[in-house]
């Protein structure tokens, strides 16, 4: 890898797709007194990747051969393997680092290929890292008490919206607290198959439980049938797909997921359109509700 040639960017942030690939980097950091003085982390904010792997070189006497310290992380290993407890990949900075030294890191995902890689002192890093927490704290707060609310609704009036309602919010909330970070961090540090498994599934059952809802909330067998048999095949095609996730550790199943899921948008909100113009008042809210979601 090291004799290979490495084309020149100047970027923080590199986004590959989906590749099976492995994607190697390389950086040299030169204001080796800063390393000196303060303690040190490589950070990447995107905590789906499976693996990511810095390649520390180590100094050494007399000009021989670089010796390499390997801090490993991701999806793929334990939460407690990270140096630092927190919801992003995070690699102290070795003390025996060489001077003006070349880093590796090493790629590999089958999730989208994204690396947003940062250096920072890890007494600056610990209070960015906080900073998030406060406005998800108040988003899942928000996104709890609406759910609570619609549960008590259906507990009272035992009508299905408000299940689906309930549902759509649940799996939503767990999709956004694994897709963060938060789920590894603090809920299933030690479960590789769940952390594997959470965001795809969550992210289905979420977008399943939506489907049900709009057919409910807009009428739609009633309003525009031929968009009800569209809805009711996706439900179907959900099916095989969540199968899919379960047992494959590719890609495919992802890629699959991600199509489905950027469709969905589409076609519920022109169903609520449609529904509008064809009489139904409800529309309007159902509307709305994709223009916050949309802000949010």
């Amino acid at each position: 890898v090291m004799e290979k040639k490495f084309q020149q960017s100047n970027n923080n942030s590199y986004n590959y797709g989906f590749t099976s690939s492995a994607i190697w980097m390389r950086f040299q950091v030169k204001s080796q007194n800063s390393f000196l003085n303060d303690e040190w982390v490589f950070f990447v904010e995107y905590p789906q990747l499976d693996s990511v792997t810095f390649y520390f070189p180590v100094e050494q006497e007399n000009g021989e051969e670089d010796i390499y310290i390997e801090k490993e992380g991701g999806d793929l290993f334990p939460f407690s393997k990270r140096d630092i407890e927190s919801r992003v990949l995070t690699y102290t900075v070795p003390f025996e680092i060489k001077k003006n030294p070349i880093i590796y890191v090493r790629i590999q995902s089958t999730s989208v290929v994204h690396i947003p890689i940062y250096l920072s002192p890890q007494r600056i890093f610990h209070i960015k890292d906080n900073e998030p927490q406060i406005i998800f704290g108040v988003y899942f707060g928000i996104m709890f008490i609406m759910g609570l609310y619609n549960l008590f609704l259906f507990l009272s009036l035992k009508e299905r919206i408000y299940l689906y309602y309930v549902l759509t919010v649940s799996f939503s909330i767990l999709y956004m607290v694994s897709y963060h970070g938060y789920g590894f961090r603090y809920f299933w540090s030690e479960s590789l198959y769940l952390q594997s498994k959470m965001i795809p599934l969550s992210e289905l059952i979420a977008t399943v439980c939506l489907n049900l809802f709009t057919i409910e909330f807009l009428e739609t067998k009633k309003f525009i049938p031929i968009a009800h048999q569209v809805l009711r095949g996706l439900l179907i095609l959900s099916a095989p797909v969540f199968l899919l996730c379960l047992i494959l550790d590719t890609n495919t199943p992802v890629i699959i997921l991600n199509i489905i899921t950027l469709t969905y948008p589409f076609i519920l909100i022109t169903c609520g359109i449609i529904v509008l113009f064809k009489g139904n008042k409800s529309a309007r809210l159902y509307l709305v509700g994709w223009g916050l979601a949309a802000i949010v």
